[in-house]
């Protein structure tokens, strides 16, 4: 109850979660450590220091943002970074190769 944890039904026990609050802007870091909620249309179980965190406490149901915390490493390698004008340059060029090669013939 006093540890930043939550309660989900199929989430693995470790996931880091963040949980955004809308209606006040705070946000909380929470780890899976126990499965639920079974009641009703609930998606995840809060401990009381995470609603705490959130400012949520006694309130029963509220609607929150949920998003996964991964620290994976990259799958695809990263490309430099290219600005406007390099890009419609390099579009133009591809639009003026078969105008080119009509007006060859």
């Amino acid at each position: 109850m006093n540890k930043l944890t939550c309660a989900h039904k199929t989430l693995p026990f470790g996931t880091k979660l963040l949980i955004f609050n809308p209606h006040n802007g705070r946000k909380v870091e929470v780890v899976v450590t126990d499965r639920g909620p079974y009641i009703g249309k609930r998606v995840i179980d809060l401990s009381k220091a995470a609603a705490d965190k959130l400012n949520i406490s006694g309130i029963g149901n509220v609607i929150c943002f949920i998003g996964k915390i991964t620290k994976r490493e990259p799958t695809h390698k990263e490309l430099p970074p290219i600005t406007a004008a390099y890009v419609l340059h390099a579009e133009l060029e591809i639009a003026q190769r078969p105008l080119e090669i009509a007006t060859k013939n």
